[in-house]
Formats: structure tokens, sequence, C-alpha cells
């Protein structure tokens, strides 16, 4: 009897251990397939992700875009399962969600990088081709007016092995070569045609000018219109505009010369308007100064300013081009028309409230047109250190005393880059004091209550004032600025370029 129990004892034992080997193997199929399930879908969930993140902007942070437990657990249905497959599922799918994530980023940034870079490549070889092209175009226009050939670019540009070898492009890569020789085709093309036919004009002005080389005028309150001896400049006095008769001279100049570099094609010979008796004369109403013009719109009126040529805000139509005179006393000036080869409009300032001004900052080179997208931003903040560095160039500062400042008792003196000279000047002028902490924080967006304390320490007897300026900009651009209601908010890059454009029209 005791015998038989003890087998059937060890016939239980043996039973019981194999049932257990059964389970623990069942688990194990399911842990291993879990493993590779989770993997897979962390993986694919990973991958997509990772480049959803990039391409929006966002940072490489794949915490922020994982799945939570319990929604990977809805998402793949996995309740229905068993808690060894559900878990280990789990467990593989958040680390391999992170790897395929990071890798996803990182692959899509590399692709980014590498595309702008091509990119880049492709706009500075076409750049740079277009800057040369024109300058040999030009040379090359005036040149062959007066070898007397027919007006015809392709007898005179360079072939494409010269190109290359002129200006050592065989070191370039293609793309670079390819870009700059198509830049160079097309500008030069245009340049030969304005510098011939303004090399053509000029000759016509000379030979049927009159024998005299200026011309008399008295213009009392009737106004009236004067032309230069060869009819090229005309000036219009409008009925009002003196009250005492005043007499106009318009002499006739010679043509003036350029640096190349410079990039301005004369397009006419230079003409001085002068006023007799008194040497000025005070004027009621604007007047007018106009010229023929038949070439592109980088054209614009210059007058003469001390010893340089000075944009006039100008207008092209109907085959004229036009520049207005608003000052109350007019001591009289030289004007010309120029091309300006440098001029290259800002591709987001067309229709701004702010586009005339701009667009004047641009033409005097106070700002320059030189990013990728040809955008100036005008909704944009503007900076301390853009701010500074404007005025520097608007007002041209002096050096003064500048060297004998110690611009490294400021903090943060070796982040101040391409606006560090700018910095100097305004310290050593007593134009920027600084902060409270020491410091210049030339990268921050500057505030309409600084932009206010720099002008009254740079033009005290302007009395400048926002109320002021907020009006005429509401009456005049139907534009509200926020620094009426809050001179601590950030001022626009237009803003600044409005209230320095109007400074300059007072100071003038």
């Amino acid at each position: 009897m005791r015998k038989k129990t003890i087998l059937s004892t060890i016939s239980l034992i043996i039973i019981l251990s194999a049932l257990t080997l059964n389970c623990s193997f069942a688990n194990q199929l399911d842990i291993d397939q879990g493993y590779t399930d989770g993997e897979t879908a962390g993986t694919e969930l990973g991958t997509i992700q990772g480049n959803s993140y990039f391409a929006s902007g966002k940072n490489n942070d794949w915490r922020s875009a994982v799945l939570s437990s319990s929604e990977i657990i809805s998402l793949f249905d996995l309740n229905r399962d068993t808690t060894s497959y559900r878990n280990a599922f789990l467990s593989s799918f958040s680390s391999a969600f992170e790897e395929a994530f990071k890798t996803a980023f990182r692959e899509a940034n590399l692709a980014a990088a590498l595309a702008q870079q091509e990119e880049d490549v492709v706009v500075l070889g076409l750049d740079d081709g277009v800057n040369v092209g024109s300058l040999f175009g030009a040379e090359r226009g005036e040149r062959d007016f007066f070898r007397r050939l027919s007006n015809n670019w392709e007898q005179s540009v360079l072939t494409e092995k010269q190109i290359i070898d002129y200006f050592n492009l065989s070191i370039e890569n293609h793309e670079y070569r390819s870009n700059f020789i198509e830049g160079f085709m097309q500008s030069f093309a245009d340049s030969y045609t304005i510098a011939f036919r303004a090399s053509n004009a000029i000759h016509i002005n000379e030979v049927f000018s009159t024998m005299h080389d200026s011309v008399h005028a008295k213009i009392s309150f009737e106004g009236a219109t004067v032309l230069s001896a060869d009819n090229i400049l005309s000036l219009e006095v409008p009925e009002g505009t003196v009250f005492r008769k005043a007499e106009f001279e318009i002499e006739t100049l010679e043509l003036p010369r350029f640096n190349p570099w410079d990039m301005y094609t004369v397009v006419t010979r230079a003409y001085s308007v002068n006023v007799l008796d008194e040497n000025f004369v005070n004027l009621n109403r604007p007047i007018t100064v106009s010229f023929p013009y038949f070439w592109n719109d980088r054209g614009g009126i210059f007058y003469k300013e001390d010893t340089k040529w000075t944009y006039s805000p100008s207008v092209i139509k109907e085959n004229r081009i036009y520049t207005t005179i608003e000052d109350s006393v007019f001591w009289g000036s030289d004007f010309v028309v120029l091309i300006d080869n440098k001029y290259k409009p800002f591709s987001d300032t067309s229709w701004h409230w702010a586009n005339d001004e701009i667009d004047y900052f641009l033409r005097r080179r106070f700002i320059i047109n030189e990013c990728e997208e040809y955008k100036f931003r005008p909704d944009d903040s503007m900076s301390r250190g853009e701010f500074i560095q404007l005025l520097d160039i608007v007002f041209t500062w002096e050096n003064d005393f500048y060297s004998e400042v110690d611009i490294t008792k400021f903090r943060d003196y070796m982040v101040l880059n391409e606006y560090k000279e700018s910095f100097l000047k305004a310290v050593s002028k007593g134009i920027v004091i600084g902060c409270d902490d020491a410091t210049l924080r030339p990268h921050m967006a500057i505030s309409f209550q600084e932009v206010e304390w720099i002008i009254d320490r740079m033009f005290p007897r302007i009395g400048f004032r926002w109320e002021d300026v907020g009006n005429r900009l509401l009456l005049e651009k139907f534009h509200l600025i926020t620094g009426l209601e809050n001179k601590k908010s950030n001022i626009s890059r237009a803003e600044v370029i409005y209230v320095v454009y109007q400074i300059l029209k007072e100071l003038s």
C-alpha cells in the first residue's frame, strides 16, 4: 500500500513539472514576440516623429514625442494579449522609439544642412557673377560705342572658357562655376546695353547742345518751367512758390566720374541749378527737377552734397525721372541722373507702410540687401547693436576720442562683434551709457523708451517725443505704434527707419 502511494506521488510531481515547463516555454515565446513587435513599432513611429519634429522646427526631444504606456496599449490593443507579451512590447517600444527618433531627426538635419550649403553655393556663384558681369558689361559697352561698333553685347562678351580662366574658376566646384557664368552673362548683357546707350545719349547731348552752357530765368509769383541749354534738365516752379521775383540759373557741367567699384552708371551730364542775387530763395511750395529717362528702375536723380553725390527720392514715369525739392529755403544744388547697379529692392517691403523710407535708406546705402531671401523683415524687432550701427552710418560719426574709451568696463563687451566700433563712438559721445548692470546688450531688442533717450542725447534741440511721431504716423501712414501705450515694448525695424528718416529731413 505504501509503495503505491509513493509511486502516485512521483507521477504527480512529474506531471506538474511538465506543465510548469510548458507554461515557462509559452511565457518566453510571448516575451520574445513582444520585444520584437515593440521594437518594430517603436522604430517606425520614432522615425516618423523624428522627421516630423525637425520639419516643424522643434528640438531633438524624443521624450515629448513618445507615447505614454496607456496610449501604446490603446493604440496597439495590447489589453487583449497576455501580460508577458504586453510588458515586453512596452519595454522594447520606448528604447526603439528613442533611437529611431534621434536617428531620423539628425539625418533630416544633416540632409537640410547639406542642401542649404548647396543652395548657398548656387546663390553665391550667381551673385558674384552678376556683380562682376555688371562691371565688365559697362566697361565694354562704353568702349564699343567710342570704337563706333554697333550695340551688340554678344560681340564683346567673354566666352565661357575665358570667364573660367580669367576668374580662376577651375578651382571652384561645378555648381558655383556654372552659376557664376550664368550670372555674368545676364548682367553683362544688361550693363553693356545701358552703358552703350548712356554713352550715345551723352554724345547726342554734346552734339546738339546750344552754344551757351547756361540759361537764366526770372521767376515770379506766376511760376515757370525752365529748361537747361540742351533741354535735358527741367526745373518746374509752380504758381505761388515764390513771393518775390528770383533769378535762377541752370548751368551745364562736365560728366561726373566715379570709382568703378561704386557701380554707378552715369546717364546724363551734371547740371547746376543756382539762385542768383541773394544766393537763396524761400519756397512756399515744392519745386520739381526732372530729366528724360529710358532705362531700368535702378535709376535715380542725385544731388551734390559737399563733395559727394546723394540720392534724392525719385519717381520714373512716362520716360522721365522726377525728384521733388520740399525745402522751405533753396540754396541751389547740382543734379545728375545715375543708375545704381548695386540697388536691389527688398522682396517683403513693396506693400509695407514704410516702403518709401526703407527704399530711400537702401538707395542711400545706409542699409544693404545681402540676405539670401532679399528680405528686410520690417515688422521684426531691431536690436540695440543694429540701431547704434545704423545711427553711425547715417550720421557719419567721426572717430573723435573713442580710442580712449575703456569698453571692457561693460561685462558683455566680448560679444559686441561687428557693432564694436559703433558702440565705441556712441559711448565716447555720451550717447550710450550702458545698462544698470554694466552691460550693453547689443543683441537684445531695443525699446521705444531707449530710442527716445538716445535721440534726445544726440539732438536735444529737436525735442523728440513718441507722442508727436505717433500722431504723424497715424495721419500719414495709418499705422499705430505700441510705444504710445507702452514705451518699454520693442520697436520694429520699419519704425526705426521711419524715425531716423524724419530726423534726417528735419536736419536738412
